[in-house]
C-alpha cells in the first residue's frame, strides 16, 4: 500500500555524484506540485506577477491540453513536466513495476511504459519487440530466435515479443539495459518480471487512492502530492501488424475500455467543467475555468507513427459509451533525422497535440524554429531523453542538471523525459529564475570577492598611510626633542 514504507536501495544522483540512499515513504514539500498561477501577461514578460523564483519558461496557455481554442486572456505559469522514462530506469531495470513505483516515489508527473503485444493479445511493457535486449529470453527459450524479418522497409532480428504468449513472457526476468557506462547498478538484474498494462494501471490506481479529493489524476491531493498520470507509447505498431496481424492500437483501446479503474482514472467526467461531454472541444481538459485545479491530463498517448495516433483518436471519439467524449492528448515522436520543417505536415495529419523530438533536435538553429512554431500552434514540446551519464549530455554542457536547466529555461520545453527522475524534479521545482541566479552565482561571487578585496585593500592602504603619517610625526617630534637636548 502507498502508506506503508517501501524500501529500495537505489542510486540517486546529484550532478555527477552517485549517492546510495534508502527510499521510503515519499517526503515532499506540501506545495511541491501546486505551482499554478494566473497573472497578466505583461507581468509575465516583465518578470512580476507575484511569483517568487518561478520558471521563466513555465508556459502560458495554450500548452499541453490547449487544443486550438481561444483562451480568453487567462494565462498560466506552470513548471515543466517530469516524465519518468520507462520508470526511473537509471536506478532500476526499465519497464518493471519497481521502476515505475520508484518514479512515483521520486515525484514524476507521469510514468511512461512502452507497450508491445504478446501472441495472445495482451499488452506488456518492454522497450523493444526483441525481448533479448533486456531479458533472459535466450536462456529460457533459446530456439525462438528469428533472423532478418523485414516489414515496411525495416529489418529486425531477435526474440520477438509477439511470438510469445503472456504465460511465457511472465517466465522472463529483466536486467539493466545500459551497462557500458559503469554508472548504473546491476544488483537488481533478474529480480523483476515484465508487467502488463493492467498491472501498471493497478499501480497507478493504488498510488492515487482517494485521499479526500477523489481519484482525479493531476490534482494535488490533501497530502500535498500530485496524482501522476500515464504516458504510454505504442512501439512500431505498423511493423507488428504486418508481421503478426495484431492491431496494437485496438489492444490499447480495449484495455482502456475493460480495466475497471481506467474510466475513473483516465476518463473521469469530474475532470471537466462541461456538462455536455459529447459536444465538448476536442482537447476538453480545461483550461478556462478549470486550469487552477487541473494541472495536466491523466492520460497521454504517444507514438512515432502518426496514423496510429489518428486511428486511436477516432476510435475513442466514436466510443462515447465507454470514453464519454474524453479525448486524451496525443504526442507525435520524432527522431533526430526527422526534425525538419516538414515535421509539421506529419503533426497536422496526425492531428497531434504535442511533439516528442529527440532532445538534440532542439539544440541548434532548426530547434529554435521548431520551438517558435510549436508555441505559435499551441503544441506541447516534450523531448527525450535526459540521462545522468555525461556521455549522453551535450558536449558544451557539463552535466545532466545543466542540460536540463538549459532545455527548461533557454529552449523553453514544456516537459522532458528523464531516466533520473530526481534530477528532473529538482530542476523543475527550482524554476528558471533560481537557476539563472545559480548559473551566474559563481560570477557574482567572484565579482563580490574582488570588490571585497578592493575595499579591504583601500581601507588597509588608507590606514597604512595614516599610520605612516603618524609614525613620521612621532619620528619628527622625537628628533626635535633630541636636537634640542643636544644643542641646548
Amino acid at each position: 500500500m502507498r502508506g506503508s514504507a517501501v524500501f529500495f536501495l537505489a542510486f540517486t544522483s546529484t550532478n555527477r555524484d552517485i549517492v546510495l540512499t534508502a527510499l521510503g515513504k515519499p517526503q515532499q514539500s506540501p506545495n511541491a506540485f501546486s505551482n499554478v498561477f494566473r497573472f497578466p501577461i505583461s507581468d509575465f514578460f516583465e518578470g512580476r506577477g507575484g511569483v517568487n523564483c518561478a520558471s521563466k519558461h513555465s508556459h502560458m496557455l495554450p500548452s499541453f491540453w490547449s487544443g486550438r481554442e481561444n483562451k480568453e486572456n487567462i494565462q498560466m505559469l506552470q513548471r515543466p513536466l517530469v516524465i519518468g522514462h520507462r520508470g526511473s530506469s537509471y536506478n532500476l531495470p526499465e519497464h518493471t513495476l519497481a521502476s515505475y513505483r520508484l518514479a512515483l516515489e521520486l515525484g514524476a508527473d507521469y510514468i511512461e511504459p512502452d507497450l508491445v503485444p504478446t501472441s495472445d493479445g495482451v499488452l506488456v511493457a518492454c522497450h523493444s519487440i526483441d525481448l533479448n535486449i533486456t531479458t533472459n529470453v535466450a536462456e529460457v527459450f533459446p530456439d525462438r530466435y528469428r533472423l532478418d524479418v523485414s516489414h515496411s522497409g525495416e529489418k529486425y532480428s531477435g526474440y520477438f515479443v509477439q511470438d510469445f504468449a503472456l504465460q511465457e513472457v511472465k517466465q522472463l526476468r529483466v536486467r539493466q539495459r545500459i551497462e557500458e557506462t559503469n554508472a548504473r547498478t546491476n544488483i537488481y538484474d533478474w529480480k523483476f518480471d515484465i508487467p502488463t498494462l493492467d498491472e501498471i494501471i493497478n499501480l497507478l490506481e493504488e498510488w492515487n487512492l482517494d485521499d479526500g479529493d477523489g481519484d482525479i489524476i493531476g490534482l494535488v491531493g490533501r497530502n500535498g502530492k500530485v496524482k501522476p498520470g500515464l504516458y504510454p507509447e505504442l512501439k512500431i505498431p505498423g511493423w507488428i501488424f504486418e508481421d503478426s496481424a495484431i492491431i496494437v492500437e485496438d489492444l490499447l483501446i480495449n484495455a482502456l475500455r475493460l480495466h475497471p479503474a481506467a474510466g475513473r482514472l483516465f476518463f473521469n467526467p469530474n475532470h471537466f467543467p462541461h456538462d455536455n461531454f459529447v459536444d465538448v472541444p476536442r482537447m476538453s481538459y480545461g483550461p478556462q475555468s478549470y486550469v487552477a485545479t487541473r494541472p495536466f491530463p491523466p492520460l497521454v498517448l504517444q507514438c512515432f507513427e502518426g496514423k496510429s495516433l489518428k486511428y486511436m483518436r477516432e476510435k475513442i471519439v466514436a466510443d462515447v459509451e465507454h470514453f464519454r467524449g474524453v479525448v486524451p492528448p496525443s504526442v507525435l515522436l520524432f527522431e533526430k533525422k526527422d526534425c525538419t520543417a516538414e515535421l509539421w505536415n506529419d503533426v497536422d495529419i496526425a492531428n497531434a497535440d504535442g511533439i516528442g523530438p529527440d532532445k538534440h533536435c532542439l539544440l541548434n538553429e532548426t530547434g529554435k524554429q521548431i520551438m517558435k512554431e510549436a508555441k505559435a500552434r499551441g503544441v506541447a514540446v516534450h523531448p527525450w531523453t535526459e540521462r545522468l551519464e555525461t556521455k549522453f549530455v551535450l558536449d558544451t554542457l557539463t552535466d545532466a542538471m545543466m542540460e536540463t536547466k538549459y532545455l527548461f529555461c533557454n529552449v523553453g520545453v514544456d516537459g522532458l523525459f528523464f531516466e533520473n527522475v530526481d534530477v528532473g524534479v529538482q530542476a523543475s521545482q527550482a524554476g528558471c529564475s533560481c537557476s539563472k541566479m545559480q548559473d551566474w552565482g559563481w560570477i557574482i561571487g567572484l565579482c563580490m570577492s574582488f570588490i571585497a578585496i578592493g575595499l579591504f585593500s583601500s581601507v588597509y592602504s588608507m590606514r597604512r598611510q595614516k599610520f605612516q603619517v603618524a609614525e613620521t610625526s612621532v619620528e619628527n617630534e622625537t628628533a626635535a626633542i633630541f636636537n634640542n637636548a643636544v644643542y641646548s
